[in-house]
């Protein structure tokens, strides 16, 4: 628009589109609507889809415990799904999120949380933010998981290194 200042005319809609985004970005960063939906279901249940659809329809932020297990410490995958691994991994979603919560946006925690108390921590941490909580919880036939799992294995860009076992 600066650069068109010569000419309104031509200037007059990249203006309003530069005001537009800006006000945009300020709703987006005064965002006080903080919350954590957590995915729950196996491996191929459709968890990661279903949390992507969400996060682009509902502009929320999404941590997946596949990518955050990648940044762990242990360099192997046998070692990442050690106990004390998969405990930190979901310590590490859980530091997210509350970071992301406390900013005021909401946040998507995606992992399979098969124990209760992988979701018991979750809802103790909403309940401490004064945040609301819900499960969305994922399922399908064991046939179809492992059709999943194999297509997913054999594309080779997913970040999950779950397999059939």
């Amino acid at each position: 628009a600066h650069q068109l200042e010569n000419d309104p005319e031509l200037a007059a809609p990249h203006r309003d589109e530069a005001h537009r985004l800006l006000d945009l970005a300020r709703d987006l960063l005064s965002r006080s609507d903080g919350c954590i939906i957590l995915m729950h279901g196996l491996s191929g249940s459709g968890k990661s889809t279903q949390a992507a659809q969400l996060m682009e329809a509902e502009c929320m932020i999404r941590v997946r415990s596949d990518a955050e297990r990648r940044r762990g410490i242990c360099a192997n995958a046998v070692d990442r799904y050690a106990s004390h691994a998969i405990d930190q991994t979901y310590r590490r979603v859980a530091a997210i999120c509350r970071i992301g919560v406390r900013a005021g946006f909401p946040m998507i925690a995606d992992a399979t949380f098969l124990a209760h108390g992988q979701r018991s921590r979750f809802f103790t941490l909403a309940r401490r933010l004064g945040a609301p909580f819900a499960i969305v919880d994922c399922a399908a036939e064991p046939e179809v998981l492992r059709v999943r799992i194999r297509a997913r294995m054999h594309a080779g860009r997913d970040a999950s290194e779950a397999d059939l076992s």
